[in-house]
């Protein structure tokens, strides 16, 4: 596994990151482990999050059903056999 040190950190960015593993009950062996699995985490959200974020947007707006949309193509263009 990897080593890496940090030096000349200031002393008020020290004493916040103690501040901070103190409250999340981690030590800060284990926070400085879990920040580039943080830093380097996938951005984008995962499939689930984008269609719960799609449905959130569009709630309570109206929707036209497909079929509709459809058959309303068909007879515009004149097909006869239901074929586009």
């Amino acid at each position: 596994m990897a080593q890496r040190a940090a030096y000349h950190l200031d002393t008020g960015l020290t004493c916040r990151l103690r501040a901070r593993t103190a409250l999340r009950g981690q030590t800060p062996k284990v926070e400085h482990r879990s920040k580039p699995e943080q830093i380097l985490a996938p951005a984008t959200p995962g499939f689930w999050e984008t269609a719960q974020s799609l449905q959130r947007m569009t709630e309570g707006r109206h929707h036209t059903d497909a079929t509709l949309l459809i058959r309303a193509d068909r007879d515009r263009l004149g097909s006869a056999d239901g074929s586009l």
